[in-house]
């Protein structure tokens, strides 16, 4: 199916959803911790909108229509909003679940792949964060496939296929779960030292996601800006970054952990976002 721009008037950004999983949800009493997710980044096979060969059509080129988030099995799955059990289904690579989200937003649709133990059924109603099953085993890395998709004029979904529904990018919806929570104290805030940038150069992964990637002087670690769909204030980070290098500038930075975008950075469990810029003139 090709993604394209159909006219919806929303989209996972504007949605207020709950983390399919949580990777650290016992080292928080809160209902989701603020590192809940890890997306599968390394060599852009779990990213939205990348060509993929497909097994089942003669290794024709398909488009990922979802995104992948790293688990191990048996982690459990939640429902990202309420709404109403649609879909379960038992495919090549486990279970299918899809839940329809009305009326939280006309026809938006949650798909869920690489299940085991379903919790739910068929017409069954679920809120936001309950689990409704497991990560299941897979012969790559064991990761949940994760969808939203849009149905105009509220069309029945296909069983087992999504032919008539169009894919939404959950990306920077999911990234935001854990920005968002960012607590941004003395705890979490890494700060390097004063010094001046050496170097900024643009990551382009697969050309789908992109980062900027700056390292100060005498520092041989990197902190990286995500610019993908950016917010107002990671552009006004990275207008600061390129105004620093252009008149070479003295900087502090101040960042923190990621896991989100941490597979980025293959031999290391988190990846430093920059939160603060502090230029010296």
């Amino acid at each position: 199916m090709k993604i394209m721009n159909v006219g919806i008037p929303f989209g996972p950004i504007e949605i207020l959803i709950a983390p399919p999983m949580d990777l650290n949800r016992s080292t928080t009493p809160e209902p989701f911790s603020t590192l809940p997710l890890r997306l599968r980044t390394n060599d852009s096979l779990g990213l939205f909108g990348v060509r993929r060969a497909s097994l089942s059509d003669g290794g024709l080129a398909r488009i990922h229509e979802g995104v992948d988030l790293l688990a191990d099995e048996g982690e459990p799955v939640f429902a990202v909003a309420d709404g109403r059990v649609i879909l379960i289904n038992d495919i090549p690579g486990g279970t299918i679940i899809a839940i329809q989200h009305d009326p939280l937003a006309s026809g938006i649709i949650s798909r869920y792949l690489h299940l085991r133990n379903p919790l739910v059924n068929i017409n069954q109603t679920v809120v936001a964060g309950e689990q409704i099953a497991e990560v299941g085993p897979l012969d790559a890395p064991e990761h949940l496939h994760f969808e939203m998709r849009w149905l105009p004029e509220m069309v029945v979904p296909l069983l087992g296929n999504s032919e008539n529904s169009y894919p939404l990018d959950p990306t920077r919806a999911l990234y935001n779960l854990e920005k968002n929570r960012f607590p941004n104290n003395q705890d979490t805030r890494r700060v390097g030292d004063r010094t001046q940038i050496r170097s900024i150069s643009e990551i382009v992964r697969d050309r789908m996601l992109h980062f900027v990637r700056v390292r100060t002087e005498g520092s041989t670690e990197d902190v990286y800006l995500p610019i993908f769909q950016p917010s107002p204030d990671e552009e006004s980070l990275l207008e600061m970054l390129r105004m620093a290098f252009s008149n070479q500038h003295d900087v502090r930075l101040v960042w923190r952990d990621s896991l989100f975008f941490s597979d980025i950075q293959s031999t290391d469990d988190f990846v430093n976002v920059l939160v603060e810029v502090q230029v010296f003139g």
